[in-house]
Protein backbone atom coordinates (compact mmCIF):
# COMPACT_ATOMS: atom_id res chain seq x y z
CA UNK A 1 0.00 0.00 0.00
CA UNK A 2 2.89 2.60 0.45
CA UNK A 3 3.86 1.82 -2.91
CA UNK A 4 0.42 2.98 -4.05
CA UNK A 5 0.51 6.23 -1.79
CA UNK A 6 2.77 8.38 -4.12
CA UNK A 7 0.73 7.62 -7.27
CA UNK A 8 -2.27 9.08 -5.15
CA UNK A 9 -0.80 12.25 -4.11
CA UNK A 10 0.36 13.15 -7.96
CA UNK A 11 -3.28 12.13 -9.22
CA UNK A 12 -4.67 15.07 -6.49
CA UNK A 13 -2.19 17.33 -7.32
CA UNK A 14 -2.31 17.45 -11.04
CA UNK A 15 -6.20 17.65 -10.40
CA UNK A 16 -5.94 20.88 -8.47
CA UNK A 17 -3.36 22.51 -10.20
CA UNK A 18 -6.07 22.04 -13.26
CA UNK A 19 -8.62 23.73 -10.92
CA UNK A 20 -6.35 26.38 -9.86
CA UNK A 21 -5.57 27.55 -13.52
CA UNK A 22 -9.35 27.42 -14.94
CA UNK A 23 -10.55 27.11 -18.19
CA UNK A 24 -8.61 28.49 -20.98
CA UNK A 25 -8.96 32.32 -21.48
CA UNK A 26 -12.09 33.63 -23.93
CA UNK A 27 -10.60 32.88 -27.49
CA UNK A 28 -13.18 32.77 -30.21
CA UNK A 29 -14.65 29.06 -31.18
CA UNK A 30 -12.63 27.10 -33.57
CA UNK A 31 -14.87 27.20 -36.81
CA UNK A 32 -16.86 24.32 -37.54
CA UNK A 33 -15.92 22.05 -40.75
CA UNK A 34 -19.31 21.94 -43.11
CA UNK A 35 -18.06 19.91 -46.22
CA UNK A 36 -14.70 19.12 -47.87
CA UNK A 37 -15.54 17.33 -50.82
CA UNK A 38 -13.10 15.63 -53.43
CA UNK A 39 -10.66 18.47 -54.78
CA UNK A 40 -12.42 21.83 -52.71
CA UNK A 41 -11.26 23.64 -50.40
CA UNK A 42 -12.80 23.16 -47.17
CA UNK A 43 -15.81 25.24 -45.97
CA UNK A 44 -16.19 26.15 -42.41
CA UNK A 45 -19.25 27.79 -40.65
CA UNK A 46 -17.97 31.12 -39.07
CA UNK A 47 -19.61 33.99 -36.94
CA UNK A 48 -20.43 37.18 -38.29
CA UNK A 49 -18.86 39.78 -37.01
CA UNK A 50 -21.45 42.52 -38.28
CA UNK A 51 -23.35 42.99 -41.65
CA UNK A 52 -23.72 46.92 -43.25
CA UNK A 53 -25.62 48.19 -46.10
CA UNK A 54 -24.07 48.87 -49.25
CA UNK A 55 -25.31 51.34 -51.60
CA UNK A 56 -25.99 52.50 -55.53
CA UNK A 57 -27.85 55.42 -56.33
CA UNK A 58 -30.26 54.84 -59.16
CA UNK A 59 -31.92 57.47 -61.01
CA UNK A 60 -35.98 57.18 -60.91
CA UNK A 61 -38.18 58.93 -62.90
CA UNK A 62 -41.78 59.61 -61.79
CA UNK A 63 -44.75 61.66 -62.78
CA UNK A 64 -45.64 64.94 -61.22
CA UNK A 65 -49.17 66.74 -61.31
CA UNK A 66 -50.56 69.84 -60.60
CA UNK A 67 -54.83 70.09 -60.33
CA UNK A 68 -55.67 73.27 -62.47
CA UNK A 69 -57.86 75.77 -60.19
CA UNK A 70 -61.46 75.14 -60.41
CA UNK A 71 -63.35 77.63 -63.14
CA UNK A 72 -63.54 81.19 -61.75
CA UNK A 73 -66.99 83.02 -61.73
CA UNK A 74 -66.07 85.24 -64.59
CA UNK A 75 -65.02 82.53 -66.53
CA UNK A 76 -68.75 81.26 -66.40
CA UNK A 77 -70.21 84.36 -66.29
CA UNK A 78 -68.06 84.60 -70.04
CA UNK A 79 -69.53 80.74 -71.18
CA UNK A 80 -73.05 82.42 -70.54
CA UNK A 81 -73.05 85.22 -71.83
CA UNK A 82 -71.50 83.63 -75.01
CA UNK A 83 -74.15 80.84 -75.14
CA UNK A 84 -76.93 83.09 -75.09
CA UNK A 85 -75.94 85.41 -78.17
CA UNK A 86 -75.10 82.34 -80.32
CA UNK A 87 -78.51 80.48 -79.05
CA UNK A 88 -80.82 84.05 -79.20
CA UNK A 89 -78.94 84.24 -82.99
CA UNK A 90 -79.70 80.55 -83.94
CA UNK A 91 -83.29 81.29 -81.94
CA UNK A 92 -83.61 84.12 -84.56
CA UNK A 93 -82.88 82.01 -87.85
CA UNK A 94 -86.71 80.26 -86.87
CA UNK A 95 -90.23 81.34 -86.93
CA UNK A 96 -92.20 84.13 -87.96
CA UNK A 97 -93.91 87.34 -85.99
CA UNK A 98 -93.90 86.35 -82.83
CA UNK A 99 -92.92 82.54 -83.06
CA UNK A 100 -89.61 84.31 -84.19
CA UNK A 101 -89.58 86.48 -81.04
CA UNK A 102 -90.26 83.67 -78.75
CA UNK A 103 -88.09 81.34 -80.55
CA UNK A 104 -84.87 83.87 -80.03
CA UNK A 105 -85.68 84.42 -76.26
CA UNK A 106 -86.10 80.34 -75.85
CA UNK A 107 -83.18 80.22 -77.65
CA UNK A 108 -81.19 82.72 -75.96
CA UNK A 109 -82.65 81.23 -72.45
CA UNK A 110 -81.20 78.21 -73.71
CA UNK A 111 -77.73 78.90 -74.97
CA UNK A 112 -77.23 80.66 -71.80
CA UNK A 113 -77.92 77.48 -69.93
CA UNK A 114 -76.18 75.60 -71.76
CA UNK A 115 -72.82 77.98 -72.24
CA UNK A 116 -72.84 77.66 -68.42
CA UNK A 117 -72.75 73.88 -68.22
CA UNK A 118 -70.16 73.70 -71.03
CA UNK A 119 -68.18 76.48 -69.24
CA UNK A 120 -68.04 74.31 -66.08
CA UNK A 121 -66.73 71.24 -67.54
CA UNK A 122 -64.44 72.88 -69.90
CA UNK A 123 -61.59 72.86 -67.51
CA UNK A 124 -58.27 71.71 -68.52
CA UNK A 125 -56.46 69.23 -67.64
CA UNK A 126 -53.97 68.85 -65.00
CA UNK A 127 -50.36 70.07 -65.34
CA UNK A 128 -48.00 67.21 -65.58
CA UNK A 129 -44.10 66.38 -65.99
CA UNK A 130 -41.76 63.68 -65.09
CA UNK A 131 -38.79 64.32 -63.10
CA UNK A 132 -35.92 62.50 -62.44
CA UNK A 133 -34.75 62.17 -59.22
CA UNK A 134 -31.92 59.92 -57.44
CA UNK A 135 -32.88 57.66 -55.09
CA UNK A 136 -29.94 55.08 -53.05
CA UNK A 137 -30.48 51.61 -53.91
CA UNK A 138 -29.21 48.61 -51.44
CA UNK A 139 -27.34 46.37 -53.77
CA UNK A 140 -25.87 44.08 -50.80
CA UNK A 141 -24.20 43.85 -47.69
CA UNK A 142 -20.35 44.09 -46.84
CA UNK A 143 -19.71 41.28 -44.01
CA UNK A 144 -17.04 41.33 -41.19
CA UNK A 145 -16.54 37.82 -40.23
CA UNK A 146 -14.41 36.30 -37.37
CA UNK A 147 -12.59 33.06 -38.65
CA UNK A 148 -10.60 31.87 -35.90
CA UNK A 149 -8.91 35.21 -34.58
CA UNK A 150 -8.92 36.72 -38.09
CA UNK A 151 -11.45 39.05 -39.76
CA UNK A 152 -12.98 38.45 -43.24
CA UNK A 153 -14.55 40.70 -45.62
CA UNK A 154 -17.07 39.75 -48.18
CA UNK A 155 -20.03 41.40 -49.70
CA UNK A 156 -23.30 39.35 -49.72
CA UNK A 157 -26.65 39.48 -51.84
CA UNK A 158 -28.63 39.41 -48.65
CA UNK A 159 -28.63 40.15 -45.04
CA UNK A 160 -26.30 37.67 -43.68
CA UNK A 161 -27.78 35.48 -40.51
CA UNK A 162 -25.23 34.90 -37.22
CA UNK A 163 -23.27 33.01 -39.01
CA UNK A 164 -21.77 32.31 -42.93
CA UNK A 165 -20.33 29.13 -44.49
CA UNK A 166 -16.79 30.53 -46.03
CA UNK A 167 -14.26 28.39 -48.06
CA UNK A 168 -10.53 28.37 -46.74
CA UNK A 169 -8.34 28.73 -49.69
CA UNK A 170 -4.44 28.93 -49.44
CA UNK A 171 -3.54 32.51 -50.20
CA UNK A 172 -3.06 33.87 -53.29
CA UNK A 173 -5.65 31.55 -54.63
Amino acid sequence: MNRLAPFALLIVAGAASAQQYGPPPDYPPPPQLVQQVGNSYPKFTVPVVSATPAYKTEMFERRVCNQPPPPSDAQNAVGTVLGGVVGGVLGNQVGRGRGRTAATVLGAVGGAVAGNAISNTMQTGPDCRTVTEPQQVVVGYDVVYDCSGQKGHVRLPARPGPTIVVEVRPEGL
